[in-house]
């Protein structure tokens, strides 16, 4: 169906119309004409992709998979929704690797724009609580297990010190460290939040809360169901789920 897209496209510059028109001011003779122009012009560009898709078996062979009428009209419907989803390897987001200069500023750059569009609260923006999340991640790896697993008072001290140079290197590399909003929350040096999230990290210690499982398996599940009947557009990227507030965010690092 791709194939045969593509080819439309390459002859007539645009995809094939998929019959439906928007709400608009007009009289309903009008506007039943031109529905009626709108359909009939679909029906042409449906039967001009069959042609198309019957030329492809012919050029590739009986393999090529028969694709019914019924599974045409959709495809041909829903032109417009189709997208194309390139999901980043965990190793590429694990060590901050892109393919490319433009991926790379492309990704930062939507991370950056989080900046200007805040949760009411900014501590609780998801995003923060991902960077916190991959620090402790950097500090497992470093240490051996993760912060707060020595619950003595200077442990713990001592932990959330460590675990907030995670935090400045991971927002420096995503080249955060210069957006006032970071500086004021994740990177701030005021007494009341200094090592606000480090300390919080510390002190929940890589516990797994049994009612945000549930949430997170609940989301999980309707991504999968996405995938397995191909229908709508799954998620790209890491959900990140903030029970104090009960607000989420996709990001993709």
């Amino acid at each position: 169906l791709l194939l045969a897209l593509n080819r439309f496209i390459a002859k007539h510059s645009v995809p094939p119309v998929n019959g439906s028109i928007p709400d608009m001011t007009s009289s309903t003779q009008s506007y039943i004409q031109l529905q009626g122009i709108y359909k009939a012009k679909a029906e042409q560009d449906k039967g001009e992709m069959r042609g198309i898709l019957d030329g492809i078996r012919k050029q590739y062979g009986e393999d090529i998979p028969t694709i019914s009428d019924d599974e045409l009209t959709s495809f041909c419907k829903n032109i417009f929704n189709l997208r194309l989803i390139k999901t980043r390897s965990y190793v590429e987001e694990y060590n901050f690797e892109y393919s490319s200069e433009e991926e790379k500023r492309d990704l930062l750059e939507d991370l950056a724009s989080v900046a200007y569009d805040p949760y009411e609260v900014p501590e609780h923006t998801p995003l923060l609580w991902y960077i916190a999340l991959r620090a402790c991640d950097m500090f497992y790896d470093d240490q051996g297990h993760y912060p707060g697993a020595d619950d003595r008072e200077l442990a713990l001290e001592s932990d959330a010190t460590t675990l907030q140079t995670y935090i400045e290197t991971i927002v420096k590399t995503l080249n955060l460290d210069k957006i006032e909003f970071f500086q004021s929350t994740l990177l701030s040096t005021e007494d009341d939040k200094k090592l606000a999230f480090a300390k919080e990290m510390t002190r929940y210690q890589n516990a797994e809360v049994h009612n945000l499982a549930s949430v997170i398996g609940g989301v999980a599940s309707q991504e999968a169901v996405k995938l397995v009947t191909a229908q709508y557009v799954p998620m790209d990227g890491n959900y990140i789920y903030n029970g104090i507030a009960s607000v989420a965010g996709v990001y993709k690092v």
